[in-house]
């Protein structure tokens, strides 16, 4: 069934604040494209401090959720006539695009002198695959909208390709140990709602940065300028 309004905010709120205080430092006065934006929670926050913020989100029945709240999105590239930007982001996009390569030179020529692409997407060698070698956990991962699956290593190969600067490629993880806990213990996810004994800070701080440093955490954070 597919998710109301409602549920996709509920949904996506979380990884949208998150998003927000994790770049608003580079957001802050400038023109900013969130590509693929989903319900619009990233830009709706970014357009409190960016200059303008705008969204690109094929899903039209969302449409009437954008109006309401003024947000500004576009359901293809081509309605943002000449417009270029300052930052665009990508956040769990490229993953379902056929032709990443084509798109990523398409959102080049939308950039500004000195802007950059941030793109978010799933590390392929996750610790739940690669290093606990969770069967159930490759079940639920591997899914039909997901056309790629990136390494840092293919990702900066992408990056390459399409002709951008590398400026970083870092480690992310999303999901607290207790998530990991409870995927090996029940062959399910959810375990960040249900093992809150486990979702202390300094606790998730040495975890993610032991996998980190194996380069195991479930999400890649890529910084490209032209």
């Amino acid at each position: 069934n597919t998710l109301s309004v409602d549920d996709l905010i509920k949904i996506a709120s979380e990884d949208d604040e998150r998003r927000f205080n994790q770049f608003k430092n580079i957001i802050r006065g400038k023109d900013l494209l969130d590509f693929g934006c989903g319900i619009g929670g990233f830009i709706k926050h970014a357009r409190k401090i960016s200059n303008l913020a705008h969204g690109v989100e094929l899903e039209k029945r969302l449409v009437p959720y954008f109006k309401e709240n003024d947000l500004i999105v576009h359901q293809y590239l081509s309605e943002l006539n000449e417009n270029k930007y300052d930052i665009i982001t990508l956040f769990h996009v490229l993953e379902h695009v056929p032709d990443p390569k084509s798109l990523l030179k398409d959102l080049r020529s939308r950039l500004n002198k000195g802007g950059q692409i941030i793109i978010e997407v799933p590390n392929i060698e996750d610790a739940l695959l690669t290093l606990y070698d969770s069967g159930p956990f490759s079940h639920f991962y591997y899914w039909s909208p997901h056309l790629y699956y990136y390494s840092a290593k293919t990702l900066e190969k992408l990056v390459s390709l399409s002709d951008f600067k590398l400026n970083y490629i870092e480690q992310f993880q999303r999901y607290p140990i207790s998530n990991h806990l409870y995927w090996l213990a029940f062959n399910k996810p959810g375990g960040h709602e249900v093992f809150e004994i486990f979702n202390d800070e300094e606790l998730n701080r040495l975890y993610t940065k032991k996998i980190a440093e194996l380069g195991k955490c479930d999400t890649i954070i890529a910084s490209l300028s032209s």
